[in-house]
């Protein structure tokens, strides 16, 4: 069979690694990328559909008005931390699991099955404790098939194809928003329809990878060799030192600035639609419906055309530049719009800026990680960049709602609360040209 039809790689010496990894540089072909493509776009759709629908309907069928929203929040809030905490442990692990099946595959595996159980609990739980519980669970599954899938773009796909391939993967978050919502408008009373359709697709896609790819093995002697698991090795999972690899950190604090922006335009939204341009409260919520698809409709289309040209011209930084840049110069129009038509215009640049930025970022990462050994947790703590502006954003928010200046004669400033987000977005632009070892 050929390398470039198994995810197989013919390969030369990485640099730091001590356990013989060997960078990869023969082409991964499509029996690979599909299944990959497939399994990611599964895992998003089923981490998105809950987030942004599915645990709001459910939970309005089991509380009172009154309780819906505060549980919403405990939820999510209570979640979100365990997220964090569970991604870049998971990724440590599996760098040091020495399975007859490979590093990454057990814990593909049981991410997938740890999510089903903890959906499983969800849709046939009807009090927030248990709701709780569930959604925990599954959040340990999904941040454990994160951290193995996202570890294979740096151990199968040689540098040449990295663009292309993360692009595809870029346009995850739009397939998984759409198809998530899709999927919960056909199955709004049916609860275990409802969580666990969209975990059908991740299913699918994972059992799809498995054979479509030799995975990474670790040998015991080379296992021994790596420092023991204490609380010192323990608390290493949730750190790599940018003082030592400011590459890394560069790319790290980028995607963490340019997520606060796209944090605050998801979270504050439906708010500026009502407060700013004074919709009606009756058509938020159509009119969210359209801003989104039209947002995540140049999302999708700017992500593979984003990591295409990336390749096609061996650059990433100049096209990382210019995605947060146009994600800040969306977010400025939707600042300043006076109408729903000039805030589809702002929706559609922030589109774009969003799929490029997703598509390139993902690929630059993979080229600066210090260390190969470490692939997993580089990549899981990478993740956390994502993980944290939707928890930091709503909680700094209120501070720039608060701004006196710009305001448009609302209560709540939004004005200077998207300009703020925009000025994230523009310093996650700025802060890429710093790395030094990709271009």
């Amino acid at each position: 069979m050929d390398a470039s039809q198994d995810g197989a790689s013919t390969t030369v010496a990485s640099s730091g690694s001590a356990t013989g990894f060997r960078a990869p540089t023969t082409p991964v072909g499509a029996r690979f990328v599909v299944p990959f493509a497939i399994a990611y776009f599964g895992l998003w759709m089923t981490l998105l559909t809950p987030t942004v629908i599915a645990l709001s309907v459910h939970l309005a069928t089991v509380l009172p008005e009154g309780e819906r929203s505060g549980a919403l929040a405990l939820v999510l809030g209570v979640a979100g931390i365990v997220g964090v905490i569970a991604n870049p442990l998971v990724g440590k692990l599996s760098d040091r699991t020495t399975s007859r099946l490979g590093m990454r595959k057990p814990w593909l595996v049981a991410g997938v099955v740890i999510t089903i159980l903890g959906l499983v609990v969800i849709a046939s739980s009807t009090t927030v404790v248990l709701i709780l519980l569930g959604w925990c669970v599954a959040t340990v599954g999904l941040n454990a098939t994160i951290a193995a899938l996202t570890s294979l773009l740096p151990d199968h796909v040689p540098h040449h194809q990295r663009g292309r391939v993360s692009g595809l993967l870029g346009m995850g978050i739009p397939v998984g928003a759409v198809g998530g919502a899709g999927l919960a408008q056909a199955f709004t009373t049916r609860p275990f329809l409802l969580f666990l359709a969209p975990a059908v697709v991740l299913v699918i896609g994972v059992g799809l990878l498995l054979p479509a790819y030799t995975d990474r093995r670790l040998r015991q002697e080379d296992a021994r060799q790596l420092p023991r698991f204490d609380w010192r090795e323990f608390l290493g999972s949730y750190w790599v030192s940018p003082r030592r690899y400011p590459d890394f950190g560069w790319t790290w604090l980028s995607r963490f600035l340019v997520f606060m922006g796209v944090s605050t335009l998801v979270t504050f939204q439906a708010f500026y639609l009502i407060d700013q341009l004074r919709i009606p409260l009756e058509r938020v919520a159509t009119l969210v419906a359209v801003s989104t698809l039209v947002h995540y409709a140049f999302v999708f289309a700017a992500s593979p055309v984003g990591g295409w040209l990336s390749d096609r011209l061996d650059r990433r930084k100049v096209f990382i530049t210019v995605a947060a840049g146009l994600y800040a110069a969306g977010l400025a129009v939707i600042a300043f719009a006076e109408s729903f038509p000039v805030f589809l215009v702002g929706m559609a640049v922030t589109g774009i800026g969003e799929g490029a930025y997703l598509a390139v970022d993902l690929a630059l990462v993979t080229d600066v990680l210090p260390n190969p050994d470490e692939a997993a947790k580089e990549m899981a703590v990478f993740n956390v960049a994502t993980a944290l502006p939707p928890a930091v954003a709503p909680a700094v928010a209120p501070l720039f709602l608060a701004i006196p200046v710009l305001n448009k004669g609302t209560e709540s400033n939004y004005v200077a609360l998207f300009i703020v987000a925009a000025l994230f977005a523009a310093l996650g632009a700025l802060a890429i040209r710093p790395v030094r070892s990709a271009r």
